[in-house]
């Protein structure tokens, strides 16, 4: 007995030993023909050992050699690669470009796959994120090293890597690839499937017969999300075109396709949709014409952004409305007083239309008390109609027995609603409607002493003046003076805007300031103004603009000076973006029907966004066969440009390393060198120094080091935890006016794990 338990005992050692050495498995969720997996995230603890999808030699020698097989194969190690820590000598004309091989591209490509393993105290995103140098290895490459690209599975680790970037090229380069595959009767449609999962067994691929058409919809499924790709039958084959890119490693997309004949012609457009929906917002689906030579995307009206900033659930669905098909989306907010919300979208020739939109409530009478939370934030958020349309729906049975505080209500409670409903139907400019509940509290109060009476006369007497009735407003706590000041400016009859600023001067409008601007460049200026609405509230920021002839106003920001700093930027498109005070960036937008609205941004840094997204652009150029000479003097006159910046980690190697590498397929092997010594010197322990310090001689400073424990070191150097710096496109950043593939959008990558100043130059 006590042999036994002693062995049992030894038993379990054993396994504890051996598991904590194991490989994490990858976890595959079951799919659906329609959904994506929801995946588990991969811990970002580095793990005993790091799955190879390319493996390299085990070291580094300064002349080595190909082996004759082009699989380049090491000996399994229980680590992820790293190289010893180490500064370079002082003395830099010491050391010489590296001689450079398909072995050692690999090597470098095994090192950043390695690299995320590898780091700790991270976030999730994070993690993810620093695939990005993973990314640029594969892309170099692939470049250099074609043939030995497709026997180490580089091009699809590349696709892969874009996939985790969240990048739109990650359908492309899979289209790339089928497309390849067929032109070269490497596959044929049978056998696509199971082709695809040898060539990279993350992905999930399932393919749909598209409707009333010889074509083909297949969708490449990760633990991430999907792409989405079209097989048009061609002559003796199929050629893929990306459709769309939905991933999202952390809140993985759930994808459905629909089908309706929306434009009306001979087949109906593909409705690629998602059912995984940030609380936020609600995602706009992608809609396709599959009838022309190239797969046609089918735009929404400019401006159209759904907008919930509430927890919801929705879904899209195809559906008739008449005669004419319409496509719709049905939400349901707020469980203590739900909200069912319907948003109708039809063809008019040029782009999908909000044609329809209703919001009905039906809560439980015990929880009608809630209501008034998801009144207000309809009015803030979803607009004067839809806050209209809630109230009224609840007005016979208001006011509940107590307020969700379980407190009494007032006993002219519900003259205080009705007061409400006729200041909102005068915002809205509905005269008749609001006359009507004015009246109603003035001739029928709910009490004698009620509280509404008197701000109803004041508001029924001002109905015919729009003026009148901002002046009201801004001193009536229900009402937003911002909508009143809005409907005021549109019903002034002015032929331009110095009119109209005289107007607004001559009333009784507190404006603190103005100035003329011109926001969208069209050389037409447009004014802007402070204002005030009462002496207790803040000061806004306001542009006057004329739509179609009228004036309009439309609110950018709260202020706490009466001089704005109004920086303008010029994007790589050429469009205007205006920082406001160094806090609001927004652009001015124009409809070409008519119409104007205002697009904001996240608070970012204009300069290191251009930077970024111009080396970006910088080594899709490279990657995709521009003479590296050009893209050298592209990046001298961007570092020389007043919107070049480098202020973090990120961004100098970022741009040093492109410069680098530029010179290094242009042939200035000494210039590659200084950049490549400059990075390894100054950002040891940064990824690119890694990258860096492989290109460079002697050979003898580094090797590939595996550690003999279980726990891995980071990698180059051990490095405290940093102020992370997202630079990623904040405003939606232009795509590149040099030549690449069509149908190929730029991304901007995020810099991770990066020191920050923590104070930027003047603009």
């Amino acid at each position: 007995m006590k042999f036994g338990i002693i062995a049992l005992a030894v038993i379990t050692i054993i396994l504890i030993g051996w598991l904590s050495i194991a490989p994490r498995p990858e976890i595959e969720s079951p799919l659906t023909q329609t959904d994506s997996p929801t995946p588990a995230i991969p811990s970002l603890q580095p793990t005993p050992t790091f799955p190879p999808t390319w493996t390299p030699l085990p070291s580094l020698t300064p002349s080595p050699t190909l082996t004759a097989s082009p699989t380049l194969t090491p000996p399994p190690t229980l680590l992820p690669p790293t190289l010893t820590p180490a500064q370079p000598s002082t003395q830099r004309e010491t050391y010489q470009l590296h001689p450079w091989s398909a072995e050692h591209a690999n090597n470098m490509i095994f090192l950043m796959e390695a690299y995320p393993v590898t780091l700790s105290d991270i976030s999730q995103e994070d993690y993810f994120k620093s695939y990005y140098f993973s990314f640029l290895a594969q892309s170099e490459g692939i470049l250099r090293y074609p043939a030995y690209a497709d026997e180490n599975s580089w091009c699809w680790g590349k696709a892969y890597n874009l996939a985790r970037l969240e990048s739109p090229l990650a359908a492309e380069e899979y289209a790339n690839l089928i497309t390849r595959a067929f032109q070269q009767d490497e596959v044929q449609l049978p056998q696509l499937l199971s082709w695809i999962q040898g060539k990279d067994s993350r992905l999930s691929p399932k393919i749909f017969s598209a409707e009333k058409s010889s074509n083909f919809i297949l969708r490449l499924e990760t633990t991430g999300g999907s792409a989405t790709l079209l097989l048009k039958k061609a002559e003796n084959d199929f050629i893929a075109y990306a459709l769309s890119s939905d991933f999202d490693f952390m809140f993985p997309p759930r994808i459905v396709y629909l089908w309706s004949n929306l434009t009306g012609n001979e087949e109906p457009e593909l409705i690629i949709a998602n059912r995984n929906m940030p609380a936020n917002e609600i995602p706009l689906p992608h809609v396709f014409d599959l009838t022309q030579e190239y797969p046609q995307e089918l735009n929404f009206a400019p401006g159209l952004n759904l907008v919930m900033d509430i927890e919801h659930t929705s879904h899209w669905e195809t559906q008739f409305a008449g005669e004419a098909p319409a496509l719709e989306v049905f939400s349901s907010v707020y469980p203590p007083c739900p909200v069912n919300i319907t948003h109708r979208y039809q063809w008019n020739g040029e782009w999908l239309e909000e044609t329809q939109s209703s919001y009905l409530v039906n809560p439980a009478p015990e929880l009608q008390n809630y209501c008034e939370q998801i009144v207000d934030h309809a009015i803030q958020v979803w607009g004067l109609e839809a806050g209209i349309s809630i109230m009224e729906t609840l007005l016979p049975q208001w006011p509940p027995q107590n307020t969700s505080e379980n407190q009494i209500y007032a006993p002219d409670e519900k003259d205080k609603w009705r007061f409400r409903l006729g200041v909102y139907h005068a915002l809205a400019e509905h005269r008749e409607k609001a006359e009507t509940y004015f009246s109603e509290i003035i001739n029928s109060p709910t009490s004698p002493d009620s509280d509404w009476i008197s701000p109803a006369r004041e508001f029924l007497a001002a109905l015919d003046n729009p003026q009148e009735v901002y002046q009201v407003c801004a001193h009536t706590p229900t009402c937003n003076p911002r909508h009143a000041f809005q409907a005021w400016i549109k019903t002034i009859p002015v032929e331009n805007l110095t009119a109209l600023l005289s107007h607004l001067y001559a009333s009784q409008l507190t404006l603190s300031q103005s100035g003329q601007h011109d926001f969208d460049d069209d050389g037409s200026p447009e004014y802007w103004i402070i204002i005030q609405h009462t002496p207790t509230s803040k000061l806004e920021f306001w542009i006057l603009a004329l739509n179609e002839g009228k004036p309009t106003a439309l609110f950018i920001d709260p202020v706490v000076v009466t001089t704005p700093v109004l920086t303008h930027y010029i994007t790589k498109s050429g469009s205007p973006l205006i920082w406001l005070n160094r806090q609001k960036s927004f652009s001015l937008e124009s409809i070409p029907n008519g119409g104007m609205f205002i697009k904001t941004y996240p608070p970012s840094y204009f300069y290191s966004d251009y930077t970024t997204q111009s080396v970006y652009d910088a080594y899709l150029d490279l990657f995709a066969g521009l003479p590296p000479a050009e893209v050298r003097d592209n990046l001298l006159a961007l570092q020389k440009s007043p919107q070049f910046a480098c202020l973090n980690a990120f961004e100098c190697t970022n741009f040093s390393y492109a410069l680098g590498l530029a010179y290094e397929l242009a042939g200035e092997p000494e210039k590659a060198r200084d950049m490549y010594y400059e990075i390894w010197d100054e950002y040891s322990y940064f990824p690119f120094a890694t990258m860096a310090r492989l290109k460079i001689d002697p050979g003898s400073i580094y090797t590939i080091t595996p550690d003999p424990s279980t726990t891995p070191s980071v990698t180059p150097t051990p490095t405290p935890t940093p102020t992370l710096t997202p630079t990623p496109t904040p405003y939606q950043t232009p795509t590149s006016t040099s030549t690449k593939p069509p149908s190929s959008p730029t991304i901007t990558p995020v810099p991770i794990h990066t020191p920050t100043k923590t104070s930027h130059p003047e603009s």
